[in-house]
């Protein structure tokens, strides 16, 4: 959907602030589509129907995209704002840190209450905050002042680089192997093990044969923009 919607504003040429109203207008429509929809599918009497219709649902969930969405414009469109930003990475960090925190701490304590079901303001406005404080955490770490830009986990960067092809190929890919691994009985930890590396596997392997060409491509085109401009403006 997103890349759908980006291609419709530049199509209408639309200005940059549409696009910062249109993220707003997104992240609270989920919120609100979160919210109603609770009401059939959060209290424990009907909490079989939470997964496929609230956590699963794109217009429920696209909201978490958001916020990474915004870090991209705020990068590109507003360098001085950003400069601004990025010399606060410390206390991006400290936000940062702080909010997934507490976001980890409230899942875990409240998501599921039993007797009651999940919880109303995590559902509603959980997934949201939870992006919003890996926000800070992505801002604070492309910030050259910030300590998180210098630590370095063996296998992060990697995983990164396929995060969203695994994102994308997990489900299908998970599902697929639980159904032909269950004849064998399998233990649960042998289990977790194969389906976690046949969704790491079919991510790496997605990402190298769809997204990374897609990216070199687009790096070649940028790269080309200024050349071509370079070579009207100069004389033969």
């Amino acid at each position: 959907m997103l890349p759908l919607l980006v291609l419709l504003g530049l199509r209408l040429r639309a200005p940059r602030w549409s696009a910062w109203l249109l993220i707003a207008a997104l992240m609270t429509l989920a919120i609100v589509a979160r919210s109603l929809l609770w009401q059939r599918y959060g209290r424990e009497a009907d909490a079989a129907g939470y997964y496929p219709n609230i956590y699963y649902a794109t217009l429920c969930r696209f909201d978490e995209f958001l916020p990474g969405v915004a870090v991209a414009l705020l990068r590109s469109f507003h360098p001085a704002l950003w400069q601004r930003l990025m010399a606060r990475g410390r206390t991006l960090l400290l936000a940062g840190v702080l909010g997934s925190s507490a976001m980890f701490y409230a899942l875990g304590r409240w998501y599921y209450i039993d007797g009651h079901g999940y919880s109303f303001f995590l559902t509603a406005f959980g997934y949201t905050l939870m992006a919003l404080a890996f926000a800070l955490l992505l801002c604070a770490a492309l910030s050259p002042v910030s300590p998180l830009r210098h630590w370095r986990i063996p296998g992060a960067y990697p995983l990164a680089l396929a995060s969203y092809s695994i994102y994308l190929s997990h489900k299908p890919i998970a599902h697929a192997l639980s159904q032909a691994l269950a004849p064998y009985a399998l233990p649960s930890w042998l289990l977790a093990v194969a389906i976690t590396a046949s969704c790491l596997a079919g991510g790496a392997l997605l990402y190298w044969s769809v997204e990374r060409p897609f990216l070199r491509l687009r790096e070649r085109d940028a790269r080309a923009a200024p050349a071509q401009a370079s070579g009207v403006a100069s004389p033969a």
